[in-house]
C-alpha cells in the first residue's frame, strides 16, 4: 500500500503542519487503522489560511494532487525546495 506518491502527499502536509504549527487534521481519531486513515487522508485535503499562505504553497499543492501521478518526485522536491530557499535568502 506504501508508495512514492504517497509519501509524497505526507510528506505536503507535514510541510502543513510546520508552517501552521498545527496538526492537519484535528477530526481524525488516532485510534483508527493506519490503511483505514490513509485511504482516508488521501481523499482530504487541509484547508489553508489565505492570510498566511506558505512561501512553499504551490509545492504544498502539487505534492497533495488527487492525481498521484502528478505529484513530483522526492528529487524535483529537492530541487524545488533549494529554489523557494534560494529566493528567500
Amino acid at each position: 500500500y506504501y508508495s512514492q506518491p504517497l509519501d509524497v502527499y505526507l510528506f505536503s502536509l507535514i510541510m502543513y503542519e510546520i508552517w501552521y504549527n498545527k496538526r492537519v487534521f484535528d477530526d481524525v481519531n488516532d485510534d483508527v487503522d493506519s490503511l483505514e486513515m490513509f485511504s482516508y487522508l488521501e481523499k482530504k485535503r487541509p484547508e489553508i489560511d489565505l492570510n498566511n499562505e506558505p512561501v512553499y504553497f504551490s509545492l504544498m499543492k502539487q505534492c497533495w494532487d488527487q492525481d498521484a501521478k502528478k505529484r513530483p518526485s522526492f528529487s524535483e522536491i529537492e530541487e524545488q525546495l533549494k529554489k523557494i530557499e534560494k529566493n528567500i535568502s
